[in-house]
């Protein structure tokens, strides 16, 4: 004859295996993220970075050099989609201590990336831009824009129309005026009237990115720009 209690305590413990594997499979869906492969350069906003290391899949830390007058090199990347950033700590007795700082998503179609490296609000580590960056995404001759205003920017490349909004990027490929420079207006708009910023000459040349990076000034409805050139490298099929 069974004993009811002695059924009753297998069923309650096989049901409660069943829901505890259950879990552990929901968190391990929830952690595991897709791998990537990706290369990317890097752009530190307001001071070189020395000490900025991330991890491959294999584990192995890679210590980066972020400049902040042009691109860093191109550094490759095998991982979870979410990029991660540490800064590296050594205690008295010699053990190491990895400190998160940043981390930035690599979900986008391209496998090339411009990071942005920018103070946190917190001033705690860094909030980390990612822009795709292959040459089919930014060609050579074409001008990025980065509007960190909190208003809309128009913008004329010689020909080229274009706006960006606040926060937003976007690529402009133009056609050169003569002498290979452009003539060049943006403006922004405030209290519903556009004001214009500068209207000037701008250089073209078909192997050069160029990144307008358009901030806000110390005076209210004041923008500043920041431009960093960067050339392609002669094998690109669009430096040709």
């Amino acid at each position: 004859m069974y004993d009811p209690k002695l059924i009753y305590g297998v069923v309650a413990l096989s049901l409660s295996i069943l829901l505890t594997a259950h879990s552990e499979d929901r968190a391990a869906l929830v952690l595991e993220e897709p791998v990537v492969s990706a290369r990317f350069k890097a752009l530190g906003w307001v001071k070189t970075l020395r000490d900025v290391y991330y991890f491959e899949r294999a584990n192995e830390p890679i210590k980066m050099l972020i400049p902040s007058g042009g691109l860093s090199i191109e550094y490759n990347y095998r991982g979870p989609e979410t990029l991660r950033f540490y800064l590296k700590e050594t205690d008295a007795q010699g053990a190491v201590r990895w400190n998160p700082v940043g981390s930035v998503r690599l979900t986008s179609a391209s496998s090339e990336y411009l990071l942005l490296f920018r103070a946190a609000e917190n001033k705690n580590g860094f909030q980390v831009r990612a822009e795709p960056n292959s040459v089919a995404d930014f060609p050579g001759g074409s001008y990025r824009f980065f509007n960190f205003t909190s208003a809309p920017i128009a913008g004329k490349l010689e020909s080229s129309e274009f706006v960006v909004g606040p926060g937003a990027t976007t690529t402009v490929k133009p056609e050169p005026g003569p002498g290979a420079s452009l003539v060049t207006f943006l403006a922004t708009r405030t209290g519903g009237n556009w004001k214009v910023l500068f209207k000037t000459k701008w250089p073209w040349k078909k192997d050069v990115q160029t990144l307008v990076f358009l901030v806000p000034g110390d005076r209210e409805g004041q923008v500043r720009q920041r431009i960093i050139r960067e050339r392609l490298l002669s094998n690109s099929s669009d430096a040709r």
